[in-house]
């Protein structure tokens, strides 16, 4: 095992269409991952 296969895999847009996907395909594969995404209000 690589030191890289530890690391968490960030994906910014995580609530997004495609984001959102890529996370649940993400976490079949049992990958760590952080999401980032915007506060949500419309501001």
């Amino acid at each position: 095992m690589s030191a890289d296969a530890a690391r968490p895999i960030l994906v910014s847009g995580a609530t997004g269409l495609v984001g959102g996907r890529l996370v649940a395909a993400l976490g079949e594969r049992g990958e760590r991952i952080r999401a980032l995404s915007r506060r949500g209000g419309g501001g």
